[in-house]
């Protein structure tokens, strides 16, 4: 069957895989010094873990002042409000400049919507981003966009891609998945019915490749988005 829309994992494939530490820049700039009241590592310890990573990106806690204030609630500290405030503008400008689009992506996705495919977008990630999606040069581009903390579940759960075809007006057999393989995210496509392509930039490659999803693949790859699209011009 024909594809009628393509579906884009975020992180790692329309931007590159999250590289700089937000909490090492609280650090660096002497803010988790105030708002952790001397108790640094801790903070840290709580910001990093994989339970708290989750519970961000279910949407189970808040935004990211939310965020702040919950680590230091944790640690039975009440945090300067200062201190919290030079946070949370630190956080929101650590994703803006995550939030990047790799250099051949507008192209690529413009390439892709003059073939008349649709363009869905389906992110794990916390508040902060569909908070600053709107303002990105790519959103304009897609007709619809699912974000797990918003919708309460995480890839791979088939209830995420169903979702995003519904706002589509897609079966999910007329879909093609395309991400980097975290979270079990092409297995995940896979078991909707929708066909999937592996993207690994060469500049992330180690990263990529230690997934299982990535490690275990055995369907098509590609190594940017003007690969993609000339992968689906030939296709059609």
């Amino acid at each position: 069957m024909k594809h009628t829309a393509v579906i884009f994992d975020l992180f790692g494939t329309l931007v590159d895989n999250c590289r700089n530490s937000y909490s090492e820049e609280l650090l660096q700039a002497g803010v988790l010094a105030e708002l952790a009241d001397g108790r640094e590592d801790e903070f840290l310890e709580i910001w990093r873990s994989d339970e708290f990573y989750r519970m961000r990106t279910l949407g189970r806690i808040g935004d990211a002042n939310e965020c702040i204030r919950y680590v230091c609630g944790r640690l039975g500290v009440e945090g300067d409000a200062a201190a919290i405030a030079s946070a949370e503008r630190m956080r929101l400008d650590h994703c803006r400049r995550e939030l990047t689009p790799r250099p051949d992506a507008a192209a690529a996705l413009g390439r892709l919507r003059r073939r008349g495919l649709r363009l869905g977008l389906l992110s794990v990630c916390a508040y902060e981003t569909p908070r600053l999606w709107p303002d990105t040069p790519l959103a304009p581009l897609f007709d619809a966009a699912v974000f797990s903390c918003e919708v309460g579940m995480v890839k791979p759960d088939p209830r995420l891609y169903r979702l995003v075809c519904e706002q589509l007006g897609a079966d999910p057999r007329e879909c093609l998945f395309v991400g980097d393989g975290a979270a079990n995210e092409l297995t995940g496509a896979r078991g909707v019915g929708m066909d999937a392509v592996l993207i690994c930039a060469p500049h992330e490659e180690d990263l990529v490749m230690q997934r299982e999803d990535p490690k275990n693949w055995t369907g098509p790859r590609v190594s940017s988005l003007s690969e993609l699209a000339e992968m689906a011009e030939g296709a059609a």
